[in-house]
């Protein structure tokens, strides 16, 4: 599991230093702008147009897959405390990576999560661990400390179910989050067929979230077979 986070760690890496070089190539550009301008004059005389890419926000953003969750409010999955607290958690996913943290690249303990919330640290943890058995989030534990310890001594990595909760393009999810994911997908296993799911392919540099048809027949396509929907 240690190498799976590690593995996270690297791709978020990987993507910063990767956005930083594109940024710097076109910072090193210079673009004749009245040259363009002349050259849109043209196109549009021939009735083409040329798109101005505008600078992109980068201001620090979570997307809630509205569906999703209505989905599971009209299941009755998750009571209005638990839904208020899921909420409440948005502020603390980490870009990218879809983990709970106090600053970048520190995983958030518990007893921190419920200082920065004004909560008890009891009541945090019995509201995190619902939504861990409700497949709302996802923890990674080291197993050979859970085999000599009988629980975690050790940092708690915490991770939004990117189903229903993202920081990132839903198009462009990393392909760690995606394993993490499907190797803890309880709402799956449980009959909770989400309207929006994440498949990705060996090969692919990303998974995306797809309409529940598509992503059947993606699996099916696979020869993975679908878990049986228990409406």
């Amino acid at each position: 599991m240690k190498a799976m986070v590690n593995a996270l760690r690297r791709a978020e890496l990987r993507a910063k230093k990767r956005d930083a070089r594109l940024a710097k190539k076109a910072a090193e550009k210079a673009v004749n702008l009245p040259a363009v301008d002349r050259e849109e004059a043209k196109a549009q005389a021939i009735r083409h147009t040329i798109v101005k890419v505008r600078d992109k926000n980068r201001a620090p953003f979570v997307q809630v897959i509205q569906e999703n969750v209505r989905y599971l409010l009209e299941k009755d999955h998750l009571t209005t405390a638990e839904l208020a607290f899921m909420f409440r958690l948005l502020p603390f996913v980490e870009f990218n990576s879809n983990a709970l943290v106090d600053m970048p690249g520190k995983f958030i303990s518990v007893t921190t999560l419920a200082e920065l919330l004004g909560m008890s640290v009891d009541q945090t943890s019995r509201l995190v661990n619902t939504l861990l058995k409700k497949g709302i989030l996802y923890e990674i534990v080291d197993t050979q400390t859970l085999r000599e310890h009988g629980r975690p001594i050790e940092e708690r990595p915490l991770f939004f179910n990117p189903e229903l909760v993202v920081a990132t393009d839903k198009n462009r999810i990393n392909l760690t989050l995606c394993q993490i994911h499907w190797q803890n997908d309880r709402l799956e296993k449980r009959g909770l067929a989400l309207p929006w799911k994440i498949w990705y392919a060996k090969g692919l540099k990303h998974g995306r979230l797809y309409r529940r048809n598509t992503y059947l027949k993606k699996r099916q396509k696979t020869g993975l077979n679908p878990v049986p929907e228990m409406e």
